[in-house]
């Protein structure tokens, strides 16, 4: 049998996993707060570019806001799994959300807030009808049109 270390686990629900390197940690051996990020945008990477099904073909979607509540530790060698799940599309932005655990703890929550970029241009543009669509099927809610879902 072939043990997955990093990458898909399963695509309903989105679940992704990575294994903690001693690269990620600080020099008491755990895990740097920081790299908890960039584990979330790893995540986030996979979702957009596997689970939708090339509905953000040519979408750029950078993150707006986040949300992070760390919960419990990692240490290298920890297996950590993220879950994925669309929350809320808007006008020009969606939230996903993020849970990552080790085996049955909780290790952290994310709210991810991204919005739709205009090529070449630090401008929003709305959410594509393909990627609405999409989201929209994997579960996020359709909200009303906000002021704060610029770029600005």
């Amino acid at each position: 049998m072939i043990e997955t270390i990093d990458g898909m686990v399963s695509l309903d629900p989105f679940v992704v996993q990575r294994r903690v390197g001693f690269q990620d940690c600080d020099p008491a051996g755990v895990v740097f707060a920081g790299n908890f990020y960039d584990f979330a945008l790893w995540a986030y990477d996979l979702y957009r570019h596997r689970a939708l099904d090339g509905a953000f073909d040519g979408v750029t979607a950078p993150m707006k806001a986040c949300s992070f509540v760390h919960r419990s530790p990692l240490w290298p060698d920890d297996t950590v799994r993220f879950t994925v799940t669309p929350l809320r599309v808007g006008q020009r932005t969606f939230t996903l959300a993020l849970a990552g655990t080790c085996g049955d703890r909780a290790v952290f929550d994310v709210e991810m807030t991204l919005v739709c970029k205009e090529d070449g241009a630090w401008r929003s543009r709305p959410v594509p009808p393909t990627l609405r669509a999409a989201l929209i099927r994997a579960g996020a809610v359709e909200e009303q049109s906000m002021q704060s879902e610029d770029v600005r």
